[in-house]
């Protein structure tokens, strides 16, 4: 018992210390949008939007196709009621090349980065689902998901708390994922959140991996 006491101590740490590097890069994220959201617009802010995506025939805004190689380029999806403003697409712009500009660095040791904007529309990184945003239908209605209700809720929490979901699967994403989100806010309004999907395929592998014969696991969440 005492060994699996320690071994149970040291676990903690070690996954707490991951959790805690995910929420430090969010906010690293979250910092360098803002600080180029804040710059002066040019008349060149606008110009790459057809370069980047295109009209899809089903009403949704995405990526092109040749741009998807998940290791190389940040992908969009925009829901069909998406508002298209120039001040939207300013947004999606600037996140687009700063998606793109850290993926170089970041492609294995955080290959999951992304902002969801109101619309919805989503736009970053997630090298584990590579052709998401071609698979989302463009009428997507993600009502009740907690991991949507987290990203765009109608009363956002403060600007520096972080939310957790617990463990998301739809019929778009089939792998065992938590999502984290940190609002994101410029003058005062809620723009949307930067978030990460968090692989839980191998914790929940190796947690419930025993060599004791007829063992069996159960992981509870705190609200049972």
């Amino acid at each position: 018992l005492r060994e699996i006491d320690i071994y149970v101590a040291e676990r903690a740490k070690h996954e707490e210390a991951r959790f805690k590097q995910v929420q430090s890069n969010l906010e690293l994220v979250r910092g360098q949008f803002l600080e180029r959201l804040n710059r002066p617009e040019s008349s060149e802010d606008l110009s790459r939007w057809d370069y980047w995506y295109m009209l899809y025939p089903d009403g949704a805004w995405r990526s092109r196709e040749k741009f998807a190689d998940a290791r190389k380029y940040s992908s969009m999806w925009a829901h069909k009621d998406w508002a298209d403003t120039p001040a939207a697409r300013r947004e999606v712009l600037i996140a687009q090349e700063l998606c793109d500009e850290m993926l170089e660095g970041w492609v294995d040791a955080f290959p999951s980065y992304y902002f969801q904007f109101r619309g919805p529309l989503n736009i970053g990184v997630d090298t584990a689902i590579p052709t998401w945003a071609w698979e989302m239908p463009a009428d997507y209605d993600g009502t009740g998901s907690e991991w949507l209700e987290l990203a765009l809720p109608k009363n956002p929490p403060p600007a520096e708390q972080f939310s957790w979901t617990g463990l998301q699967q739809d019929s778009v994403v089939a792998l065992p994922l938590v999502c984290v989100y940190l609002p994101v806010f410029h003058g005062g309004e809620f723009l949307g959140s930067v978030g990460h999907n968090l692989s839980m395929s191998g914790t929940l592998d190796d947690v419930t991996r025993s060599d004791i014969p007829g063992a069996a696991h159960f992981i509870f969440r705190t609200d049972g």
